[in-house]
């Protein structure tokens, strides 16, 4: 009988440190026994995100931004403007620490769309995260809203981009001026990260959107420059 109460106490040891083996490093327990899962309960999949976020503070990447669409200003040629655009963002393309907005505060409202999937028997997670739209003014909103929280906004780059702005002849405004007046529509706001399920440590990420800055300009009331914004490992 002794024998037996061994060899029963060695087997459940042994499946207790498989099921340990594949759990999050916090108090997330991963569904690694059904791989194929998708999860999609909003609240879920944010605790599973912020678990991650969690486990990759210093996440390096690679910032980027394409210019989509360039404005038309009277009396200025399009090879002037498209100069001036190119150098407002220049810097923006860059690397950059750390994870992108602010995880913690992300709320089930913030997000038109949330899913988990796991593959490789449960070994890795592919989260998949749609914020609604957001619209800010010359200072955004940090990390507010839920572009913001999500993935971040461009905040002081807006400064940068009117100053710039403001040195091309036939605006007729200053930056000072076009400050009170710029909106920055974000859209398309899309999440996906691929993580290791067994630590947490994220294989790969990108998140990106598109956005229209637009300036309703007494000589050029429809100014409006549009371009995509995409972070990635």
């Amino acid at each position: 009988m002794q024998a037996l109460l061994s060899i029963i106490l060695a087997i459940v040891t042994f499946f207790s440190g498989i099921g340990g083996a594949f759990s999050s490093p916090g108090n997330i327990i991963w569904p690694w026994s059904r791989p194929g899962e998708v999860v999609t309960d909003r609240a879920a999949v944010i605790a599973i995100y912020r678990e991650i976020a969690a486990q990759n503070p210093n996440i390096e990447l690679r910032e980027n931004i394409r210019i989509t669409d360039y404005p038309s200003i009277p009396l200025v040629p399009m090879g002037t403007v498209r100069t001036a655009v190119n150098l407002a963002f220049a810097f923006s393309n860059t690397t950059r620490d750390g994870m992108p907005g602010n995880p913690a505060a992300i709320a089930v409202g913030d997000l038109r769309l949330a899913r988990a999937e796991y593959f490789n028997n449960g070994r890795t997670v592919v989260i998949t995260l749609e914020p609604n739209a957001q619209t800010d003014g010359f200072n955004g909103q940090a990390n507010a809203g839920p572009v913001g929280r999500t993935i971040g906004v461009l905040g002081t780059q807006v400064q940068g981009i009117l100053g710039v702005l403001a040195g091309l002849p036939g605006l007729g405004l200053g930056a000072d001026v076009m400050s009170t007046l710029v909106r920055v529509r974000y859209v398309n706001p899309t999440v996906t990260i691929r993580a290791d399920t067994r630590t947490g440590r994220i294989l790969s990420a990108e998140y990106s959107y598109d956005f229209v800055l637009e300036i309703p300009l007494p000589l050029v009331p429809n100014f409006r420059i549009g371009a995509s914004y995409r972070l990635s490992t």
